[in-house]
């Protein structure tokens, strides 16, 4: 049994393999587009932030230090949940001192997080990477609050399933770099 399945109930993918091995060079190859998403998402179509964001598949923390760049860091407390130990572990060298973000190491389709409690659900480059959808679908929207929203991006690819195709309540937000889907729950 590998450690990740003692800790998470799921056998280490290929996916998480693929992110320790290049986690060193991540932020390098990867800052920019990622940083183009977030432009498009938060100041082109300016989608509010609420006071409890879940940043599912966090990485490195771009998305953290996109916020903070931008001074959209307003939040109360920041849930970064990250499969892969090499890219949290870059993630904590940044020394990023900051008591509001806490960092799981997890998957998304199992979440150590209480139902209804965040107002904000992030999945930035995440969703083609993982394999049973519908669990991860059914984990953000249990513990998403009402009146909260959760984003997910995907990639232009025609072929892919998209989370719209699984769950009607998915709007295209629109697309830059990757396709954005927004459920906002009621």
């Amino acid at each position: 049994m590998s450690h990740y399945s003692s800790i998470s109930g799921r056998e280490e993918n290929d996916s998480v393999a693929k992110y320790d091995v290049t986690s060193s060079s991540y932020d390098q190859l990867y800052r920019e587009e990622q940083f183009l998403k977030y432009k498009y998402v938060f100041l082109e179509k300016k989608l509010p932030l609420g006071k409890i964001i879940l940043d599912v598949g966090c990485g490195t923390g771009l998305l953290i230090e996109f916020l903070d760049e931008y001074g959209l860091d307003k939040y109360e407390k920041y849930i970064c949940v990250e499969p892969s130990f090499s890219m949290l572990n870059l993630l904590m060298e940044k020394n990023i001192i900051d008591h509001r973000i806490l960092l799981v190491i997890g998957y998304g389709e199992y979440l150590p997080i209480i139902d209804n409690s965040v107002d904000n659900v992030f999945l930035f480059t995440v969703w083609d990477n993982v394999v049973d959808k519908e669990k991860l679908l059914n984990e953000v929207l249990r513990v998403v609050k009402p009146g909260g929203y959760v984003l997910i991006s995907s990639l232009k690819k025609v072929n892919n399933i998209k989370p719209n195709m699984l769950l009607e309540g998915f709007k295209c937000l629109g697309c830059v770099i990757d396709c954005f889907y927004i459920y906002a729950k009621s």
